[in-house]
C-alpha cells in the first residue's frame, strides 16, 4: 500500500478543527492555539468564530462561493464557449469532489479556511490514467508551502504523520500575502479588532447578567456598619440583580433616598462600541455593512447597488482565484488550451424584475439577445425557433449606404391578413369621402373627376410606398395601384352616365357597399400575386 493510498483511507477521520472534548484540543490551546490581545481576550479560531460579525462575514462569503455553480467550459474556434459536461473534471467541481461531501460543502469549507487562516488547501487524488478523481480538504493550520531545491512542495500533517506533496497534487486557494506562496492569516491580522469586539460582548453579558443598575444612587441618612452594608448589598443583588429582575419595585427603609442619574458615558460608549465592531469586521472582509445587519446607512434606493458592489469588489477576486487555480491544477498542459473552469454569477447580478425585463428588452431589440438567451437567464426552458436574433433596420456600418428594401421571403399567404387590412383601410377612407360628397348630387360628378384625376397622377407616390412597405419590391405594387384608381374612376363615371342624375344616389350607394364588402380582399389577392 502506497503512502497516498493510506492517506485516502484516513480521510473519514479528518476533522476541520479540534474536538473541545479531546485532550489534544486543550493542549493545542495551551501551546499557542491563541494569544492574548490588548483587550485581555485570548483570540483563536474558536473565539473569532464565536464573535457574531466575524462568523457572519465568513459565512456570507464562503456560502456565496459554495452555492454558485462552478462549471467546465470548452473553448470554441474561433471564439465562444460551451459547457463540457462530458469532462471528468466537470463532475468533480460541479457535483461531488469526493465521496464525503458535495461541491457546495467542499468549496464553502475551503473558502472558510482561506478567510480565517488565509489559505485553503485540498489534495488532488489522481487515478491510474493521471486524471483527477477526487479533492480532499487539508487542515490549513497543519499545511504549509515550502520551496525545496527550487521546487514548490506542501508539507501537511495527517494523524500525527508528516507528508510532503508536490505542488501539482495540492489545490491551493490563497488570500493576500507577502510572497505569493501563502496568504496572510486574517485571524492574526484582525486579532486586536476581534479581541476588542469579543471584550465588548463579554462585558455586555456580565453587565446584564450580574449588574444591578437602577439609573441612580441610594442615600442613607446614617452610617452603616459592615454587617448592615453587607446585608443591604446582598438584598439588592438578590432582589434586583440580573435581567430577570430588571424594573422591579424597590422598597427603601430607614430613611434612604433614591437619586436618579442620567445614562452614564460608559453605557453610551458600550452601545457605540458594538456598532463599531460590526463595521470594523465589515472592513476587514470588504463586505457592505448592511450584509452584517448594520442598516444605518442603507436605503431602499442604494441597497441593490450595494449588493452588486459586493459581487464586483468582494466576490469577484475570490471567484477568479478559484477559476485560475482549478483551471491550472485540474487539467494537463495540453488540455488547458481547450478547457477551463468558470463560475456562473448571473444569479447574484440580477436586479428587480422590472430592471431585468427592461435590460432584456434592450438586448433583444439591439440584436445581441435571442428569446432563448433571455429564457436561459431566467432559468426557463428554450422554445422552438427561439434562437434567432433581430437586426435593427436603422443601424448600418459607418459610411455604408442604406440597403434597398427587399421583398419578404417565404409564403406570401402569411402576409395576406396585413395586406388585406391595409387595403380595407384605404377603401374605407375612399368610400367615406364619396358618401360625404354624395350628399350634394349637384357637385358629385365634379368631385369624382377631381378626386380620381389627382390619384391617377399620384398613384405611384401615394399608394406605392404603402404597398412596398407591406410586401416589398413586388412588381405588382405600382400596377395594382394604378389599375385600382382607373377601375374605380371608370366604374363611377359609367354609373353617372347611365343614371343621368336620375336614381344616381341609389346606384352609387350600391357600388360603394359592394366595395366595402369585397374590394379589399380582391385587391389583396392581386397585390400578392408573384410576391
Amino acid at each position: 500500500m502506497s503512502v497516498f493510498d493510506w492517506i485516502f483511507e484516513k480521510r473519514a477521520t479528518i476533522q476541520s478543527g479540534g474536538n473541545p472534548q479531546s485532550p489534544q484540543y486543550w493542549v493545542q490551546k495551551m501551546l499557542g492555539g491563541g494569544s492574548e490581545t490588548a483587550a485581555g481576550v485570548v483570540v483563536d479560531s474558536d473565539t473569532a468564530l464565536s464573535f457574531s460579525p466575524f462568523w457572519a462575514a465568513v459565512n456570507i462569503i464562503a456560502g456565496a462561493i459554495g452555492f454558485l455553480p462552478l462549471c467546465v467550459y470548452r473553448r470554441l474556434d474561433p471564439r465562444g464557449k460551451e459547457k463540457a459536461t462530458e469532462s471528468p473534471v466537470y463532475s468533480l467541481v460541479h457535483d461531488r469532489p469526493n465521496d464525503y461531501m458535495d461541491s457546495l460543502t467542499f468549496r464553502e469549507t475551503l473558502q472558510a479556511h482561506v478567510l480565517v487562516w488565509g489559505n485553503g488547501y485540498a489534495e488532488i487524488e489522481f487515478n491510474n490514467a493521471g486524471r483527477p478523481r477526487a479533492l480532499w480538504p487539508l487542515l490549513p493550520n497543519n499545511t504549509k508551502p515550502e520551496v525545496i531545491d527550487g521546487k514548490l512542495y506542501y508539507r501537511t500533517h495527517i494523524d500525527r504523520a508528516e507528508y510532503t506533496l508536490p505542488y501539482w497534487r495540492v489545490l491551493h486557494i490563497k488570500g493576500l500575502g507577502a510572497d505569493g506562496l501563502e496568504g496572510y492569516s486574517v485571524l492574526e491580522k484582525a486579532r486586536e479588532s476581534i479581541g476588542a469586539g469579543v471584550a465588548v460582548d463579554q462585558f455586555g453579558a456580565a453587565y446584564f447578567g450580574n449588574g444591578a443598575r437602577f439609573g441612580g444612587i441610594l442615600e442613607h441618612p446614617g452610617k452603616l456598619d459592615d454587617e448592615a452594608r453587607k446585608h443591604l448589598r446582598e438584598s439588592i443583588q438578590r432582589e434586583h440583580g440580573g435581567v430577570s429582575n430588571a424594573h422591579r419595585m424597590m422598597v427603601l427603609e430607614e430613611g434612604m433616598k433614591y437619586q436618579a442619574l442620567g445614562t452614564p458615558p460608559e453605557d453610551a460608549q458600550f452601545l457605540e462600541s458594538r456598532t463599531y465592531s460590526v463595521r470594523d469586521i465589515a472592513r476587514w472582509f470588504c463586505i457592505p455593512a448592511h450584509m452584517l445587519v448594520d442598516n444605518e446607512h442603507a436605503t431602499f434606493s442604494n441597497i441593490e447597488h450595494q449588493g452588486i458592489e459586493f459581487v464586483t469588489w468582494t466576490l469577484a477576486r475570490w471567484l477568479k482565484r478559484w477559476e485560475l487555480e482549478c483551471s491550472y491544477k485540474l487539467f494537463a498542459e495540453e488540455s488547458r488550451k481547450t478547457f477551463f473552469c468558470e463560475f456562473i454569477v448571473n444569479a447574484l447580478m440580477k436586479g428587480d424584475i422590472k430592471s431585468r425585463y427592461e435590460a432584456y428588452n434592450v438586448g433583444r431589440n439591439g440584436g445581441w439577445l435571442s428569446v432563448n438567451d433571455i429564457r436561459d437567464l431566467e432559468n426557463m426552458n428554450p422554445v422552438e425557433d427561439g434562437d434567432g436574433y433581430l437586426q435593427p433596420l436603422n443601424m448600418i456600418g459607418l459610411g455604408e449606404e442604406p440597403p434597398e428594401p427587399k421583398a419578404p421571403a417565404g409564403d406570401s399567404g402569411r402576409m395576406r391578413p396585413l395586406v388585406e387590412e391595409t387595403w380595407r383601410r384605404i377603401v374605407k377612407r375612399e368610400v367615406g369621402a364619396l358618401r360625404t360628397a354624395l350628399k350634394h348630387p349637384e357637385t358629385f360628378r365634379e368631385v369624382v373627376r377631381e378626386f380620381y384625376e389627382k390619384h391617377t397622377t399620384d398613384a405611384a407616390g401615394i399608394l406605392q410606398p404603402v404597398l412596398v412597405a407591406i410586401c416589398g419590391e413586388s412588381a405588382n405594387a405600382v400596377p395594382v395601384a394604378q389599375r385600382y384608381v382607373a377601375t374605380a374612376s371608370n366604374r363611377l363615371n359609367d354609373a353617372l352616365n347611365r343614371s343621368n342624375n336620375g336614381g344616381m344616389a341609389a346606384e352609387i350607394d350600391a357600388i360603394l357597399s359592394e366595395w366595402e364588402s369585397k374590394k379589399a380582399a380582391e385587391l389583396a389577392e392581386e397585390t400578392l400575386k408573384g410576391a
